[in-house]
């Protein structure tokens, strides 16, 4: 599959793409959205597997760890787009409901699923490989018309992919917590305070916590303690860099801290989360 790349002025990109096989475990710095097209396979993140048919859609958040297995003539439509991009260009769509349970999972347990999975009616499919061709045709300057363009996807996305209950149900999250958790999500390893963080967003610490604590189940250190740990899984999965590097390069600068940590979020040591994921 081709790997999206994208200029430093470009926030939104699409391209095609064709799987036989698979590829291997890995994870984007961005939001991805994949619209299947053709083919079968079967998707994998850290948390359970799925199998991909024509006309699925997935948005699958930064960071988070996937692979495909046993594809079969597996075509993709892949689309990028930056945290940034929700932090600032689509901050408004957090005020939506059916937008932000999209883009902003709220988090329903240990082991809640990152990848949103739905399918496209032959219309709507349709529409979406269209989109990806005008995203495609788009210079890399022209940011405003890739941001409607992708507007006009997730729209589509909304349609078809079916919330839990219980993220239909739930408060719309704050605007300070979206942005929080962007940014979180582009600087996962700097060493963030809850001070800092609280400065960022333009709230007071105490009324920060409060808010993430109703939005995610969890304080805002505590968030990204788990981010931080899903990163370094990904890491330990897609390459041979010694496990203490990879706990610095997620701002677990602390060995024997970080090894305690994924033990109690994967049940296993780094070491061994990677000799039983090869």
């Amino acid at each position: 599959m081709e790997t999206l790349r994208a200029s430093d002025i470009r926030r939104v990109w699409s391209a095609a793409a064709r799987v036989q096989g698979g590829i291997a475990q890995h994870d984007h710095d961005y939001f991805e959205i994949a619209v299947v097209t053709g083919g079968r396979s079967r998707h994998r993140t850290l948390y359970g597997e799925s199998v991909l048919r024509a006309r699925h859609v997935m948005l699958i958040p930064p960071g988070t760890w996937h692979a495909y297995a046993e594809a079969d003539r597996l075509t993709v439509r892949n689309w990028g787009f930056r945290a940034e991009v929700v932090r600032r260009e689509l901050a408004w769509l957090m005020d939506e409901p059916r937008f932000a349970a999209l883009l902003w999972r709220r988090p329903t347990g240990d082991d809640a699923p990152p990848v949103t999975l739905g399918r496209f009616s032959p219309s709507a499919h349709q529409r979406a490989v269209a989109l990806s061709d005008r995203v495609a045709s788009l210079r890399p300057a022209q940011n405003v018309a890739a941001v409607a363009t992708l507007l006009e996807l997730l729209e589509l996305c909304t349609q078809a992919m079916d919330a839990p209950r219980d993220q239909r149900d739930a408060p719309t999250p704050h605007r300070a917590v979206v942005a929080a958790t962007a940014l979180l999500l582009e600087r996962y390893a700097e060493d963030w305070t809850l001070p800092a963080l609280a400065r960022a967003v333009h709230v007071e610490p105490s009324y920060l916590t409060r808010l993430f604590s109703l939005h995610t189940g969890r304080p805002p250190m505590a968030y990204l303690g788990r981010l931080r740990l899903e990163r370094a899984a990904a890491l330990l999965l897609s390459g041979d860099q010694p496990v203490g590097e990879i706990g610095l390069s997620v701002g677990l600068d602390d060995p024997n801290y970080f090894a305690r940590r994924f033990r109690q979020q994967f049940g296993v040591s780094p070491s061994r989360f990677r000799d039983k994921h090869p």
